[in-house]
């Protein structure tokens, strides 16, 4: 429309001032320059051609043949001024255009560049967000190792890795490192133990900083993985928190310059904050161990107090009720003999008391809460020799008690009962001695007793068989104490006990066993924990 317009106009207003050609020039000038931004180079040239031709036949028809032919020269020179015009405003425009093509292209590379990089931080942020929900969520320790291993992609440049491998390590206690968790390895590389002391895991861990690194295969720890020697790209996080380091996570990818320099802040906080829901879970699974072994404590104390009760104060009471019925058919019989059975009755009820005494006194000694530990063991040997004529003797050392505080002084009551206990039942000694000592910053616990004897290697092979869990429970209580504890004994030879309490140590918690493997990690934790 605007070329015909134009076009149309030139026509009419050449015919009517053919004899004035300034006006025609000035006139197709005009109309050439106002059209052409809104035209492309090739239409431009086009309609400015268009334009000059046809003004040029319109003169024509205006003037005739014979005078077009005589003033053609003048005119052409004056056409000459927009032709010239039009084609230097066509290399003017046509260069622009080009530049503003180009300039407009470049701003659709760097906005699709742009929304491409805020599109992966967008989902790089929403990776993040969920991790650290995902961390924040879970107690389970072998959840949260899974939850670690997705950390590597987090540091990829692009989605179309083909082979990924990754792998969780922790430091063991003897300070090596052992895989707790991985992907793309197999079981018989899942086996292998680092040092940790060379290579890229060396670095991560002195620099307490991931590292990247484009030649895995060449690394002296991790090369020797067959999973990551045909790998061009790897990374090391360092499982890091308060300054101290826990292990590592290590990813490989089959791309060269695989992982971006760029996440190594965001990396770095992850690892922490994936060391600390560890340690959390490490935490609760040890609050879960100690939870289920009060219940069963529990439940051992309830079986011990009914086989206490039933070993000697019920049979005496089902005596004393048999008594009674002789006495009441000797009252109608011979009731000459009723006085003296009388007396057997009270003698029995007596010593039922002093039974059901003893179990209390087990139960909860008063004197250990009000005197001490050596009022308590006093005690528990004028009880054993009232209630089972069972002799024992008692010497504590001068000064001890006073190296103890409440709490171990229990645990070493419960300890030093329990082995009494045992020697009365099985040794048939005819004495039991229990000494405590001081030593060279220790405290030294010595039960002895003359009795029979036992063969320990047979009895500690098939001890998971027995019932009794007497010797289990007295080791648990002497490494409450952070003690250790020593049996010797030999069939005909009598049993000594030995306890060494180490003076001034932290004590630990009464389980270090359990489904969570026993770490650097957890020693940390366990050491935080249990600190006064």
């Amino acid at each position: 429309t605007l070329l015909i317009g134009d076009m149309a106009y030139t026509a009419i207003f050449a015919y009517l001032a053919a004899e004035q050609p300034a006006l025609i020039v000035g006139l197709v000038s005009a109309f050439a320059l106002l059209a052409r931004p809104m035209l492309v180079e090739a239409v431009a040239w086009t309609h400015g051609a268009g334009l000059v031709l046809i003004s040029a036949g319109s003169v024509y028809f205006a003037l005739g043949s014979d005078v077009f032919m005589t003033a053609w020269p003048a005119y052409l020179s004056a056409a000459l001024a927009p032709i010239v015009l039009i084609a230097a405003l066509n290399v003017w425009a046509g260069w622009y255009e080009q530049i503003e093509r180009r300039r407009q292209r470049q701003v659709r590379d760097v906005t699709l560049t742009r929304n491409t990089e805020i599109a992966r931080l967008r989902e790089q942020v929403r990776t993040i967000t969920e991790m650290s929900n995902a961390l924040s969520s879970t107690l389970n320790f072998k959840k949260l190792l899974d939850v670690a291993l997705d950390i590597g992609p987090l540091a990829l440049r692009k989605r179309n890795v083909r082979r990924f491998v990754s792998m969780v390590l922790l430091f063991k206690p003897d300070e090596t490192l052992y895989i707790a968790n991985s992907r793309g390895l197999s079981h018989l590389q899942e086996s292998r133990v680092l040092e940790g002391k060379n290579g890229m895991i060396a670095e991560a861990l002195e620099a307490a900083r991931p590292v990247i690194s484009a030649n895995p295969g060449d690394d002296p720890e991790l090369g020797t993985f067959v999973a990551f020697s045909d790998l061009h790209s790897a990374l090391v996080v360092p499982l890091r928190a308060r300054f101290e380091n826990y292990g590592v996570l290590v990813f490989g990818a089959d791309q060269p310059n695989a992982f971006s320099p760029d996440m190594i802040d965001t990396l770095t906080a992850v690892g922490v904050q994936a060391t600390i829901a560890l340690q959390n879970s490490v935490l609760y699974g040890n609050l879960m161990q100690e939870k289920e072994r009060i219940i069963e404590l529990e439940e051992d104390a309830r079986k011990a107090l009914v086989r206490d009760l039933h070993d000697v104060p019920t049979q005496t009471i089902s005596a004393i009720t048999m008594r009674l019925r002789i006495i009441k058919r000797l009252l109608e019989r011979n009731p000459e003999e009723v006085p003296e059975e009388l007396e057997q009755v009270e003698q029995m009820s007596m010593r039922v008391t002093e039974e059901i005494r003893h179990v209390l006194f087990k139960l909860r000694p008063l004197a250990l809460e009000s005197q001490g530990l050596a009022a308590a063991l006093n005690q528990l040997a004028e009880k054993m020799q009232r209630t089972y004529r069972q002799a024992v003797s008692v010497r504590v050392a001068p000064g001890v008690e006073k190296l103890l505080d409440d709490h171990q002084q229990g645990v070493l009551f419960y300890l030093i009962e329990e082995a009494v206990n045992n020697a009365r039942k099985y040794a048939n000694a005819e004495l039991i001695s229990v000494e405590l000592m001081k030593g060279d910053n220790v405290i030294v616990v010595r039960i002895a007793d003359n009795g029979v004897g036992f063969d320990l290697d047979a009895v500690q092979t098939d001890y998971d068989k027995r019932s009794s869990f007497g010797m289990v429970n007295m080791r648990e209580r002497a490494e409450l104490l952070d003690g250790t504890l020593d049996i010797q004994s030999a069939v005909g030879r009598g049993t000594i006990i030995t306890v060494t309490i180490p003076l001034g140590e932290v004590r630990r918690s009464v389980t270090d066993t359990g489904p969570i493997p026993l770490t650097k990690l957890r020693e940390k934790v366990l050491r935080d924990v249990e600190r006064p």
